[in-house]
């Protein structure tokens, strides 16, 4: 199952956070099983919109 990666761009926590804090419950939660790959950081960011220096 992959994992889907929500933003709120006029939330409170930045935009890297948001990403991360969702990767780690995916984990956490087994969403995002071990040895799944995760996207580049190019592919993600073209995927969410959002800046590769995000």
């Amino acid at each position: 199952m992959e994992l889907e990666i929500i933003l709120k761009p006029g939330g409170d926590t930045p935009i890297y956070e948001q990403i991360e804090e969702q990767i780690r419950a995916g984990v956490i939660s087994g969403t995002l099983a071990a040895n799944t790959p995760i996207p580049s950081i190019r592919a993600l960011a073209k995927a969410l919109r959002v800046s590769v220096i995000t």
